[in-house]
């Protein structure tokens, strides 16, 4: 029962450090430095406008997704200016099907096809 202990132990030792805090230092002032910078920063934002925009959607949307009444959407439509609720709808799962697809720990296979979709799709 020791042995197994002092296994368990170590095993969780080890672990804990593989995952330890580790920052990969560079200069943000030279050139390159600062579009590596702001690539990070725009997908960190993008994430949080993501999720934003989506929360953003549902509380305007009257009640529950109901894929045969699209009234539900009429203030999504209105206040994104869509050209109709079948419209707004269809931009609310595109968002929400990319936010599902790219927010997760879950293996997910074709996300960059998520995400070129969604762009596609809602791109002007």
């Amino acid at each position: 029962m020791k042995k197994f202990l002092f296994a368990v132990i170590a095993l969780t030792v080890f672990a804990s450090s593989a995952f330890a805090f580790s920052h990969i230092y560079f200069n943000d002032q030279t050139q390159y430095g600062r579009q590596l910078r702001r690539t990070l920063q725009m997908m960190e934002e993008s994430d949080t406008a993501l999720k934003n925009l989506r929360d953003v959607m549902i509380q305007m949307r009257e009640g529950a997704d109901n894929p045969e009444d699209h009234t539900n959407y009429a203030e999504i439509t209105s206040r994104f200016g869509f050209t109709s609720n079948a419209k707004a709808r269809e931009a609310f799962l595109e968002l929400d099907s990319c936010y599902s697809k790219t927010s997760g720990n879950g293996s997910v296979d074709n996300v960059r096809a998520a995400r070129d979709q969604f762009f596609a799709k809602l791109r002007g």
